[in-house]
């Protein structure tokens, strides 16, 4: 079930804010029922935003991290670099499978 909302004069909240897991972050909710769009072992493509090098190609998903900032969090691998890496779920797409 999502978070309802309603408002008072001046203030937002959230019916059954504390029931139904809700959290809010800044000017929105996030239902902590919602699911990560990906899952552990699965295979993405790493957008970089930063000027930081990261290796370009295939990255597996290692671990599944709480929403940050309102959006889900990952742990993410490339198997040409030693390190992982934490992104957010707007930064990585599903692999596309080649034919």
């Amino acid at each position: 079930m999502a978070c309802s909302e309603f408002e008072l004069p001046g203030r937002q909240f959230s019916v059954g804010f504390f029931l139904q897991g809700c959290k809010f972050f800044g000017d929105h909710y996030i239902d902590f029922m919602q699911k990560h769009k990906f899952s552990v072992g699965q295979k993405v493509d790493f957008w970089n935003r930063t000027r930081i090098a990261a290796a370009q190609g295939e990255y597996e998903i290692v671990r599944l991290l709480p929403a940050e900032a309102g959006q889900f969090q990952y742990r993410i691998k490339s198997a040409l670099e030693r390190n992982e890496r934490v992104v957010g779920e707007d930064q990585i797409n599903s692999r596309k499978v080649r034919t």
